[in-house]
């Protein structure tokens, strides 16, 4: 409920993030982490389903910059050579709340931004702005899930990300 949301924010202890490795198959090494949110709910919830009532009341970039400010501490102690990802919807990553978020960061260096692909962004002229800020801190960015929802062709020749993370629609028995 947006109560529940409200509340996510509000304690931000109740917010957890798991990391999946990501391997580099070649070398056999973990290249990076991809940060997974979890919520501390009466009522579990799939974490698409908190994001997306976070969306009805407006708190989506309350609750975005809250996931950031745990990544961002987690980023501090990965281990050298690895990276950090972390999913933000592309409405909200130029939601001032979002940006103080990013701009707390001591270093961005060794920090993906994942645009995922549930919202259209609305200002792609804006959105491809804000990434070129956070590339001059040092962050990349990431496509999630390339050839699905909004994360097609445009908007990848239109931000020119780092990574691309492809939909396992287009994988799946290849």
């Amino acid at each position: 409920t947006p109560a529940e949301v409200a509340g996510l924010i509000e304690d931000s202890d109740r917010i957890t993030l798991v990391a999946q490795p990501i391997v580099d198959a070649r070398r056999g090494v973990v290249a990076g982490y991809a940060l997974l949110s979890r919520f501390r709910l009466e009522q579990p919830a799939p974490p698409d389903h908190v994001f997306a009532e976070a969306m009805r009341p407006g708190l989506a970039d309350r609750l975005e910059a809250a996931v950031v400010t745990h990544a961002l501490a987690l980023a501090e102690h990965r281990p050298r050579n690895t990276f950090v990802t972390v999913n933000v919807d592309p409405r909200q990553l130029r939601s001032r709340a979002v940006l103080d978020a990013l701009e707390k960061a001591r270093s961005l260096s060794g920090g993906v931004i994942e645009l995922t692909e549930h919202g259209e962004p609305d200002d792609l002229d804006a959105l491809r702005e804000a990434l070129r800020g956070l590339r001059a801190q040092g962050a990349l960015s990431a496509i999630d899930d390339a050839g699905a929802g909004y994360s097609g062709l445009k908007q990848i020749l239109e931000l020119q990300p780092q990574f691309l993370k492809i939909d396992r629609d287009l994988v799946t028995n290849l």
